[in-house]
């Protein structure tokens, strides 16, 4: 008896019974961008609840939600404990694992729910459209009836300072930011409207956001005559401030006939830097790590004939897999409407003028092709894009690329192979069903894979059956490109089907994705022996991969397909293939960036001269692969497909 007396005292002082009074949401954060850091992340966003007794409480069973209905709520751990008097954050991040939920509070107005176990709504908030990132929402004080935006957000932590409506305006810069040549004044100054009496201007030359700690005098003014990015904002004891305003200042002459775009990265250091946690700093030698994609906040520039085309906040990744291991890491960009805008807006691809806007970009390293021509996937992609009506394919620009005001050399601007890319491309498009590799689903539903595969792997299949389900245009294009080009890492990897349900009859249309490691195997290679040497190795290991490797087996097995096939094989040979296109292309690609590419090797490489060689190498290797492997492949497809001789034709009109 004494035994049970205790265990329901321990039971009643720790593990107290929830009652609507007890629990609240105390504060919440609409967009975290620099406040709270957890788990290598930066939440999206988050909550707070406040604990009004003097009781430990064990919140088991309990939810959160941003509907009304507990069936749609996140259901808190068992573990979820609050101390008596004390706070307890939850992460609105869609991690959907303990305190993470599965849902972002709206960066727009919305509202918030605390349920008990019982589906009963205990306490509720709702919200307007945040003002600026970083800002929370809250209390006034623990548990009072005031709600307003907090003059210091306080996660996990007593909320004090007080609530305003108050929301500070931005500085004014006298010059924004560009690529200069000559020396001027810059001043910030406040802007000429009614202002808090204590307001003070904060500025940052490193790349971290202004705090308190970095008030300047008024009025403020220095000196621009070198490469230097300047954060500022107002902060006061008595109202909100908006993330800063930035502005980079770029002193850098190329030696190029048509100067590329500038890109400047501005953000906390040890964001990128710092050993353990930064993106750029943790070690990724033979691809240890290859799987970290933490986020980090960053403002991005891009200036094009000196001049920003976009200047706003967003966020990185290091992207990737064994390509991480190099001194130049690739990059995924991020807008967001969290961050205060939803797209970037920029023609920057001259192959695709349309696209002038979208939610991402890689910075590209080259990938695999790093130390080797740098271009093989550009080059690749390139070719056929600009000369094939039905191929998705990743758009390229080289740029100069500036982190924190020091330069980190030639980076490629490529469109990003997931959801993002559908948008930009097919008129704001979002409703897909996106598979990569055979099995990863990315949006929408897999049901229409298995539908697909139930039908290659019929031995009775009819090409009519095929071309109800997939785009045979695009297919035979994906099979005949990546055939001559020896893409060995496809069709079992960096492999993207989509297709729009939003039509009545969708088909499976596919995307180009990392060419770099294509145009290198020896040019009598048999593309075709390969890809069934992958058929016999998967069949009996993955059924997603073996189907998908089947269906392009069906090109070579289906008479109508295969006579499409080869039709289609000669008629490129003769146009793009033909070496007289394919290296007028690479070697403008070359000289694209040839007079800046030597500065690049005095960034990544300890012999920049030896560097250099490798690289002029590599381009005459291409060359010559390129011409062999098509004479080859003329020869190869007579014999192989039995189609006789091959009698030169010429064309005269």
């Amino acid at each position: 008896m004494k035994k049970l007396f205790a265990s329901l005292l321990l039971l009643f002082t720790f593990l107290h019974l929830v009652q609507a009074q007890d629990v609240v949401l105390n504060e919440l954060m609409q967009s975290n961008v620099n406040v709270l850091y957890v788990d290598n992340e930066f939440p999206d966003s988050w909550i707070e609840l406040y604990n009004t007794t003097n009781k430990s409480i064990n919140l088991r069973g309990y939810a959160v939600g941003d509907s009304e209905k507990y069936s749609k709520a996140y259901i808190l751990p068992n573990s979820a404990l609050i101390p008596s008097n004390g706070h307890l954050v939850i992460y609105c991040d869609k991690e959907e694992y303990g305190l993470h939920t599965d849902f972002r509070v709206e960066s727009g107005k919305g509202s918030l729910y605390l349920f008990n176990p019982k589906g009963e709504i205990i306490d509720q908030v709702s919200f307007a459209k945040m003002p600026s990132p970083d800002v929370a929402y809250g209390r006034s004080s623990d548990n009072a009836d005031e709600w307003g935006y907090m003059v210091t957000p306080t996660p996990g932590a007593t909320n004090m300072g007080g609530v305003t409506s108050t929301i500070l305006p931005q500085p004014v810069f006298s010059e924004v930011g560009g690529l200069k040549n000559e020396p001027f004044i810059l001043s910030v100054t406040l802007p000429d409207e009614e202002l808090p009496e204590d307001v003070q201007l904060c500025i940052t030359l490193d790349g971290h956001e202004p705090t308190a700690n970095d008030i300047v005098a008024l009025p403020f003014e220095m000196t621009i005559d070198t490469t230097t990015v300047v954060r500022a904002k107002l902060i006061s004891q008595s109202a909100v401030s908006p993330l800063s305003q930035t502005h980079s200042y770029i002193y850098y002459v190329q030696s190029l006939n048509e100067p590329l775009p500038v890109v400047s990265i501005v953000t906390n250091h040890d964001y990128l830097y710092d050993p353990e946690w930064g993106i750029l700093g943790i070690p990724m030698e033979d691809g240890q790590n290859a799987d970290v994609e933490w986020r980090r906040p960053i403002n991005i520039e891009y200036f094009t004939d000196g001049e920003a085309v976009f200047n706003q906040a967003g966020e990185t990744r290091v992207q990737g897999s064994w390509s991480r291991r190099f001194a130049q890491r690739s990059l995924a960009v991020y807008a967001n409407k969290r961050f205060g805008t939803k797209r970037f807006e920029a023609q920057m691809w001259k192959d695709k003028p349309d696209i002038d806007k979208f939610k991402s970009f890689t910075l590209r390293n080259g990938g695999n092709d790093f130390v080797s021509s740098r271009v093989r996937d550009a080059f690749a992609q390139t070719l056929i894009g600009r000369h094939c009506d039905n191929i998705n394919w990743m758009a390229y620009q080289p740029c100069i690329c500036f982190i924190n005001g020091v330069y980190k050399g030639i980076y490629d601007i490529r469109e990003r192979s997931n959801e993002d890319f559908i948008e930009a491309n097919y008129d704001g498009l979002e409703e897909i069903d996106m598979i990569e590799n055979w099995h990863e689903l990315k949006a929408g539903s897999d049901t229409a894979l298995n539908e697909l595969f139930a039908a290659i792997n019929n031995p009775d299949v009819t090409f009519e059956e095929i071309e109800s389900l997939v785009d045979i245009d695009e297919l035979i294009n994906h099979l005949v490109y990546n055939s001559f080009i020896t893409n060995t890492d496809y069709p079992f990897n960096n492999h993207i089907i989509w297709r729009d349900i939003t039509k009545e009859n969708p088909k499976w249309e596919f995307v180009m994705k990392d060419l770099d490691s294509t145009v290198y195997e020896n040019e009598d290679f048999d593309y075709f022996n390969f890809l069934y040497q992958y058929y016999d190795s998967y069949k009996d290991k993955s059924y997603n991969l073996a189907s998908g490797i089947k269906l392009y087996c069906l090109l070579l097995e289906n008479e109508k397909l295969r006579n499409l096939f080869i039709d289609r094989y000669i008629a490129y040979m003769g146009d793009f293939i033909h070496e007289d296109v394919a290296m007028a292309l690479l070697q403008d690609m070359k000289t694209e960036i040839d007079a800046e590419y030597y500065n690049h090797c005095m960034v990544y490489f300890e012999d920049p001269d030896a560097q250099m060689e490798a690289w002029n190498w590599h381009f005459r290797n291409i060359k010559l692969w390129w011409g062999k492997r098509r004479e080859f492949m003329t020869t190869f497809l007579a014999d192989y497909l039995e189609l006789g001789c091959v009698v030169p034709v010429t064309i005269n009109t």
